[in-house]
């Protein structure tokens, strides 16, 4: 236990070795992965956003760069990756607040770093936590990003190899959000981001959107794009950036309908929709009914009125899943509509199940603190540290012990359960690591 107690004087000093990093933006932490430790960061010349590399925040896995003939094409936080060959999980210890929302968002871009030259079968599952988030298609050019409530003082973000190629990560990024945003999103929730969408407008983000959140350009054959230079009122429980605003879509022609559909047959997935108006023509009358998949939005009892130069959002009450996969959002104008629907954007988000971590919140901070210490400490001494990882002797399942690295697990909910019981009496050390 003296080891423990001088253990944690030691953390409170140097623990900011390992998150100092987090200073180019404040509430941000972009990560390069694979980028040289020996590089202090620097600034991505569009965004201006600062990135700085991933020693700090992962023990394990490889630092390869993309093949030369794929560097001219690649922007340069992709051009560098952290591959993960060895061991079944792997995972990122990312610094947090707990109870704080925050957006994590990540990115494996290929680029041969394995001499393949062949990325048509590789894929796998990334979890938040010891809960799963989605699995990562490397052939298919996607982002994947989730909101959450922290629940401790870090968030493992972790990589599982499921036998179709080695793991890798090109970004990682974390951004705090503000407390009042996304008034849906509760503690022990993840909400995945599956679209957010810049209806008549171009892709969008930081420095337009204060929280750096990816708003896609989106064109419709039946839509015609809209636009004005005035100052739009942002919506204060979801911040939309004022150039989002700027740009809608309406119907085209005659058509007093204005419909976005997709498809997604994993059963698994419930959707939840949020529908950002603000209208900047006011000399006609423009009001409409909502519908997704048939069922009504906003108001009850009459059309909807999108506000002028504000933004208002219609949300989806509660989660919702259809049985055929097909996903239909519809804009029909009232009787005395003189102009047609509009939409300024959209976005659309599944529910992730999502387990409450047993582990108490300050063991769990405490074990993040030790973890992202050694981390730094390893990172300044390699040959002080070798490997960081806890064991941790369960009740078996079968014929196994369960081996955790990087992550802490839930230990059962009395006080004598904690982790730090765990550590004193010995039924869970630390292993392979020496001075």
């Amino acid at each position: 236990m003296a080891f423990l107690v001088l253990l944690a004087a030691v953390l409170l000093v140097l623990s900011a070795q390992a998150v100092h990093h987090v200073a180019g933006q404040p509430g941000f932490l972009s990560i390069d992965c694979g980028l040289d430790d020996e590089y202090s960061g620097y600034k991505d010349p569009d965004s201006g956003i600062v990135y700085v590399s991933d020693g700090a925040y992962a023990d394990n896995g490889e630092n390869l760069k993309v093949a030369p003939e794929y560097e001219s094409r690649l922007v340069r936080r992709d051009q560098t990756v952290r591959s993960f060959p060895s061991g079944v999980r792997n995972c990122y210890a990312l610094p947090t607040v707990a109870g704080a929302k925050y957006l994590a968002r990540l990115a494996a871009t290929y680029g041969n770093h394995d001499g393949r030259n062949d990325s048509s079968a590789m894929e796998f599952d990334v979890h938040l936590g010891a809960n799963y988030w989605d699995t990562v298609l490397v052939r298919v050019d996607q982002v994947y990003e989730v909101l959450f409530v922290a629940w401790a003082g870090w968030a493992p973000v972790c990589l599982l190899n499921t036998g179709h190629g080695a793991p890798f990560l090109s970004i990682l990024e974390l951004r705090r959000l503000g407390d009042a945003l996304y008034p849906a999103l509760m503690a022990n929730q993840t909400m995945s981001m599956f679209g957010r969408r810049n209806m008549g407008g171009k892709f969008t983000r930081f420095p337009h959107d204060p929280y750096d959140r990816y708003w896609w350009m989106t064109v419709g054959p039946q839509w015609r794009n809209l636009s004005t230079a005035q100052n739009m009122q942002p919506d204060p429980s979801f911040v939309e950036p004022v150039a989002v605003l700027q740009t809608a879509a309406t119907a085209t022609g005659n058509n007093t309908a204005l419909s976005y559909t997709w498809q997604e047959n994993r059963p698994a997935y419930s959707f939840m929709v949020l529908l950002h108006f603000a209208d900047f023509q006011s000399a006609q009358l423009r009001e409409f009914d909502i519908y997704f998949d048939g069922n009504r939005l906003g108001p009850s009892d009459k059309p909807y009125r999108p506000q002028y130069l504000a933004s208002s959002t219609v949300c989806s009450s509660g989660w919702y899943r259809a049985s055929d996969g097909n996903y239909n959002i519809t804009l029909v104008a009232s009787a005395v509509s003189e102009l047609p629907p509009m939409l300024n954007a959209i976005e659309i988000y599944t529910l992730l199940a999502f387990d409450t971590p047993t582990t108490f919140p300050d063991d769990y901070t405490a074990s993040a603190l030790l973890i992202i210490t050694l981390l730094a400490i390893r990172e300044k001494h390699p040959q002080k540290i070798r490997q960081v990882y806890l064991i941790v002797n369960e009740e078996p399942i079968g014929n196994n012990r369960r081996v955790v690295k990087g992550e802490m697990v839930g230990y059962g909910s009395s006080s004598t359960d904690s982790l730090f019981h765990r550590l004193a009496t010995g039924t869970a050390w630390m292993s392979s690591w020496s001075w």
